[in-house]
């Protein structure tokens, strides 16, 4: 039996002039965004720097400070954040434009399996920068910097419309003896993400222009 397939031409939608520039606007705002050793990724952190006694110097910051758990959290006496997914709750606060509200550094019942994937939830004001993450994570699975596929999905809006995000592994509920695996995928992510983000945005504004 001869198969027949037709070819289609891709849609694609029509962009006013102000909405290209609105995003070239995004991606320049992301390539000049200061990194984590320039701009404390912890809005309320006042803590002495060592280097100088700076409570606005960066350069000792870093996903090990003693402080992140209870820095980074929304309510730092009951819920400090899990030490297993601090690496990439400090990662995506470093991009400035995208603070989380919720995290999970992952669980597993007595039998290995796993009951709650490792993950973060964040706003962002703009889908680019979700987009730039979400393609930052197929390049690391793709050179196989991490063992599981990541992705960045939609958790709707707030009711004032601040749109909500969710980066976790694909995986399954369920699956056994993972959950290592997962934690030490967080840990390489955050170590890539920042740069990672900032390649992608240099990339798609230099194509545009």
């Amino acid at each position: 039996m001869i198969e027949i397939g037709f070819l289609m031409k891709e849609y694609k939608p029509e962009q006013s002039l102000t909405d290209l520039e609105y995003g070239k606007g995004i991606l320049k705002s992301v390539i000049n965004q200061p990194g984590p050793k320039q701009k404390r990724p912890c809005p309320t952190c006042d803590s002495p720097c060592p280097c100088s006694g700076s409570r606005i110097c960066a350069c000792n910051c870093s996903y090990e400070c003693p402080s992140l758990p209870r820095q980074l959290s929304l309510d730092p006496d009951r819920y400090p954040i899990e030490k297993e997914i601090i690496p990439l709750v400090f990662a995506i606060n470093s991009l400035h434009a995208c603070p989380s509200y919720w995290s999970c550094e992952g669980h597993e019942n007595a039998n290995g399996q796993l009951i709650k994937p490792p993950r973060v939830n964040f706003y962002s004001s703009s889908t680019i920068l979700p987009s730039l993450i979400v393609e930052c994570l197929v390049v690391l699975s793709f050179k196989k910097v991490i063992r599981f596929r990541w992705k960045v999905t939609s958790a709707g809006m707030t009711e004032n419309l601040q749109a909500q995000y969710i980066i976790e592994p694909d995986v399954n509920i369920g699956e056994k003896n993972i959950l290592s695996t997962l934690q030490a995928d967080v840990r390489c992510i955050a170590d890539n993400l920042f740069a990672g983000v900032k390649d992608k945005a240099f990339s798609k504004l230099r194509a545009l222009n």
